[in-house]
């Protein structure tokens, strides 16, 4: 995990200056803070649960757009894919 168990949130509060950010922007903010861009490398990161790591990382730092959408997982695995190299959707542009 990041530099400490709350640093997802520290970051949405200091940071953002609000305590709920866009999900997708959490999600480009933890692979980045843990340095992931491949597949392989989001999998060794959820290695043990799957992707509940990564989703609840999520929910904790946009609770507003999470609880808009019906399905946030597929939401998020939907993006997720788009900007890690070696999956099939992926599409550098969009990195």
């Amino acid at each position: 995990m990041g530099i400490t168990e709350n640093m997802d949130e520290f970051v949405a509060i200091y940071h953002h200056k609000n305590k709920d950010i866009n999900m997708y922007e959490a999600l480009k903010y933890i692979l980045t803070i843990e340095n992931i861009v491949t597949r392989e490398e989001l999998d060794k990161y959820c290695e043990c649960d799957g992707r509940k790591l990564l989703y609840k990382r999520i929910q904790n730092i946009s609770h507003t757009h999470w609880n808009k959408i019906e399905n946030p997982e597929s939401s998020i695995r939907g993006k997720y894919e788009t900007i890690l190299l070696g999956y099939k959707n992926y599409n550098h542009k969009l990195k």
